[in-house]
């Protein structure tokens, strides 16, 4: 059995924050998915709170799984961060169609947010590391490698050079 691989505080950040986009993901697809939109563009918007519903799975999953995840917890800020810009590019187009407090809150929410994962997590990656490069604790990082009989150090990935030897 596998020890246990402790929590780092940016690990909790980026979970939290995972956490936060759940909730909003979840919140607002079924919010969306009720209301609907215009007429001409009704099946658009709730298409898109199918979209937004079925982003909260994944969000919670990788909160769940956060201490074994690398480069997805990147692509899910990205539509995060995007969602900022759609609400920029909204205000620059029709003004402030709303109360300006929330608006403002909603765009700045968007942007932290994602800044903060990729922060945090690119921090946790970082505390996770070893000397040479291999990540601390992983079941796979712990097997030795055997290439043509010849012994070497525990496995780092399969395509990092610790992983091979040279023979002399």
């Amino acid at each position: 059995m596998a020890a246990r691989v402790p929590v780092a505080a940016a690990d909790t950040v980026v979970r939290v924050c995972l956490l936060l986009a759940t909730a909003i993901a979840l919140g607002d697809g079924l919010q969306l998915l009720a209301r609907g939109g215009p007429a001409d563009a009704d099946n658009v918007h709730r298409f898109m709170a199918g979209v937004y519903i079925g982003w909260a799975p994944l969000f919670f999953w990788t909160a769940a799984t956060i201490h074994r995840q690398g480069v997805l917890v990147y692509f899910l800020a990205v539509p995060i961060f995007l969602g900022g810009v759609g609400r920029l590019v909204s205000f620059a187009q029709n003004g402030i169609l709303g109360p300006v407090g929330v608006f403002l809150a909603s765009a700045l929410l968007d942007f932290t947010l994602s800044i903060v994962i990729v922060r945090a997590h690119s921090t946790a990656l970082r505390s996770r590391r070893v000397d040479g490069g291999c990540l601390k604790n992983p079941s796979w990082a712990a097997r030795p490698v055997t290439y043509g009989g010849a012994r070497t150090r525990p496995a780092c990935g399969w395509l990092n050079s610790s992983t091979f030897t040279t023979r002399r």
